[in-house]
């Protein structure tokens, strides 16, 4: 058996389009929230390997608990597992193309959540798989400033920071992303 909490106020998934996106404040505080969570759980072994919207659920107001773990892998003395499973919109570059995973890799996860939270659309999007695959390999996405003009420059730093091709640009965890 699996006992969790009860979280009846949905999951981040609601406010990911336009006309349902939250405050910018609140979308910071949850991004904090979730990376002490991703920064703990690296610590003790683990990597999520499917952060999504839809993974991120609302205990109340930026309160959130992180979920579904089923895709998560366990670290080994000499690394992580990799994983070629997980949701394609959210998967980092380094778990598409199967190297080892790491906190990095969630932090990128969490960068496109952040991304959609924020502008109320995906980094990248294609018409199919390898058009997606091809995108998130080799392209920069659109500032969010440019998609949400209220939002200043400091936000495109941080969440191109967190969306970079190589996991060792990326933030390595809560403190950094938190000190940005």
């Amino acid at each position: 058996y699996i006992a969790m909490e009860l979280v009846t106020a949905g999951d981040l998934s609601q406010h990911t389009r336009q006309g349902t996106l939250l405050p910018v404040p609140d979308v910071l505080e949850i991004a904090f929230n979730c990376c002490s969570a991703l920064d703990y759980t690296s610590r003790v072994g683990i990597i999520h390997c499917d952060i999504k919207p839809a993974n991120i659920m609302i205990a109340g107001g930026t309160d959130v608990r992180i979920t579904d773990f089923g895709a998560a892998v366990l670290r080994k003395s000499n690394g992580v597992r990799t994983a070629a499973m997980g949701s394609p919109h959210y998967m980092s570059p380094e778990q598409i193309a199967g190297k080892d995973l790491t906190l990095h890799s969630d932090m990128y996860s969490l960068g496109v959540v952040l991304y959609e939270l924020l502008t109320g659309r995906l980094p990248f999007a294609a018409d199919d798989l390898d058009g997606l695959v091809r995108k998130i390999l080799t392209e920069d996405p659109t500032p969010p400033s440019r998609l949400r003009p209220e939002l200043s420059g400091q936000f495109d730093k941080v969440v191109l920071r967190a969306l970079r091709k190589k996991p060792e640009q990326r933030f390595r965890g809560w403190a950094e992303f938190r000190h940005e």
